[in-house]
Protein backbone atom coordinates (compact mmCIF):
# COMPACT_ATOMS: atom_id res chain seq x y z
CA UNK A 1 0.00 0.00 0.00
CA UNK A 2 3.06 2.45 1.00
CA UNK A 3 4.60 1.45 -2.41
CA UNK A 4 1.26 2.09 -4.48
CA UNK A 5 0.85 5.60 -2.64
CA UNK A 6 4.42 6.42 -3.36
CA UNK A 7 4.03 5.96 -7.00
CA UNK A 8 0.88 7.56 -7.07
CA UNK A 9 2.38 10.84 -5.59
CA UNK A 10 5.28 10.80 -7.45
CA UNK A 11 3.26 10.57 -10.98
CA UNK A 12 1.18 14.07 -9.91
CA UNK A 13 4.20 15.62 -9.05
CA UNK A 14 5.92 14.61 -12.05
CA UNK A 15 2.49 15.81 -13.64
CA UNK A 16 2.25 19.24 -12.14
CA UNK A 17 6.37 19.81 -13.02
CA UNK A 18 5.74 18.68 -16.32
CA UNK A 19 2.64 21.26 -16.36
CA UNK A 20 4.55 24.16 -15.43
CA UNK A 21 7.15 23.93 -17.77
CA UNK A 22 4.14 23.65 -20.56
CA UNK A 23 2.69 27.04 -19.33
CA UNK A 24 6.36 28.54 -18.60
CA UNK A 25 7.14 27.29 -22.01
CA UNK A 26 5.14 28.31 -24.52
CA UNK A 27 5.38 30.90 -27.18
CA UNK A 28 4.08 34.02 -26.03
CA UNK A 29 2.05 36.46 -28.55
CA UNK A 30 4.26 39.46 -29.52
CA UNK A 31 2.84 42.35 -28.86
CA UNK A 32 2.04 45.24 -32.02
CA UNK A 33 2.85 48.33 -31.13
CA UNK A 34 1.79 51.83 -32.89
CA UNK A 35 4.29 54.12 -33.06
CA UNK A 36 3.27 57.69 -34.04
CA UNK A 37 2.30 58.79 -37.53
CA UNK A 38 5.46 58.61 -39.95
CA UNK A 39 5.47 62.17 -40.48
CA UNK A 40 3.88 65.35 -38.47
CA UNK A 41 1.39 67.56 -39.31
CA UNK A 42 2.79 70.44 -38.71
CA UNK A 43 4.62 71.57 -42.13
CA UNK A 44 3.97 68.34 -44.33
CA UNK A 45 0.41 67.49 -45.57
CA UNK A 46 -0.63 64.49 -47.38
CA UNK A 47 -2.23 64.62 -50.73
CA UNK A 48 -5.27 62.54 -50.37
CA UNK A 49 -5.85 61.71 -54.07
CA UNK A 50 -2.44 60.47 -53.92
CA UNK A 51 -1.91 58.91 -50.96
CA UNK A 52 -0.83 54.85 -51.47
CA UNK A 53 -1.73 52.44 -48.67
CA UNK A 54 1.40 52.48 -46.66
CA UNK A 55 0.76 56.57 -46.86
CA UNK A 56 -2.60 55.96 -45.07
CA UNK A 57 -1.35 53.14 -42.59
CA UNK A 58 1.28 55.86 -41.41
CA UNK A 59 -1.26 57.66 -40.21
CA UNK A 60 -2.38 57.27 -36.64
CA UNK A 61 -5.93 55.08 -36.18
CA UNK A 62 -5.53 53.96 -39.94
CA UNK A 63 -4.85 50.23 -40.08
CA UNK A 64 -4.66 47.69 -43.37
CA UNK A 65 -8.41 47.17 -43.78
CA UNK A 66 -9.41 51.10 -43.50
CA UNK A 67 -6.42 52.11 -45.70
CA UNK A 68 -7.76 49.70 -48.78
CA UNK A 69 -11.30 50.63 -48.06
CA UNK A 70 -10.09 54.70 -48.56
CA UNK A 71 -8.53 53.23 -51.88
CA UNK A 72 -11.35 51.14 -52.72
CA UNK A 73 -13.95 54.05 -52.32
CA UNK A 74 -11.93 56.53 -54.39
CA UNK A 75 -11.75 54.26 -56.68
CA UNK A 76 -15.12 53.68 -57.28
CA UNK A 77 -16.38 57.65 -56.59
CA UNK A 78 -13.27 59.51 -57.62
CA UNK A 79 -10.90 61.72 -56.13
CA UNK A 80 -11.97 63.82 -52.95
CA UNK A 81 -13.19 67.32 -52.99
CA UNK A 82 -12.44 67.70 -49.78
CA UNK A 83 -10.60 66.19 -46.53
CA UNK A 84 -14.18 66.12 -44.83
CA UNK A 85 -15.16 63.79 -47.70
CA UNK A 86 -13.17 61.04 -46.03
CA UNK A 87 -16.25 60.38 -43.61
CA UNK A 88 -18.04 58.57 -46.75
CA UNK A 89 -15.74 55.87 -46.48
CA UNK A 90 -17.03 52.78 -43.74
CA UNK A 91 -15.44 53.31 -40.94
CA UNK A 92 -14.06 56.38 -41.00
CA UNK A 93 -15.75 58.45 -38.00
CA UNK A 94 -15.77 61.90 -36.83
CA UNK A 95 -13.07 60.88 -34.34
CA UNK A 96 -10.87 58.88 -36.76
CA UNK A 97 -11.11 62.30 -39.16
CA UNK A 98 -10.25 64.63 -36.29
CA UNK A 99 -7.31 62.33 -35.22
CA UNK A 100 -6.24 62.47 -39.34
CA UNK A 101 -6.92 65.49 -40.26
CA UNK A 102 -3.97 68.02 -39.95
CA UNK A 103 -2.13 65.94 -41.73
CA UNK A 104 -3.54 65.68 -44.88
CA UNK A 105 -4.71 68.33 -48.03
CA UNK A 106 -7.20 67.33 -50.52
CA UNK A 107 -5.70 70.75 -53.11
CA UNK A 108 -3.75 69.11 -56.03
CA UNK A 109 0.13 70.09 -56.11
CA UNK A 110 -0.05 70.50 -52.06
CA UNK A 111 1.57 67.31 -51.11
CA UNK A 112 4.84 67.94 -49.42
CA UNK A 113 5.79 64.74 -49.14
CA UNK A 114 9.34 63.50 -51.02
CA UNK A 115 8.43 60.21 -52.03
CA UNK A 116 5.58 61.29 -54.12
Amino acid sequence: MKRSLLSWTAFAAAVLLLSALVIVLRPQKAAVIRTEAAFEPVGESLWINQATREDWESLPGIGEVLAGRILEFRAAHGDFASVDELILVDGIGEKTLQNIQAYLTAEKGKNTREDH
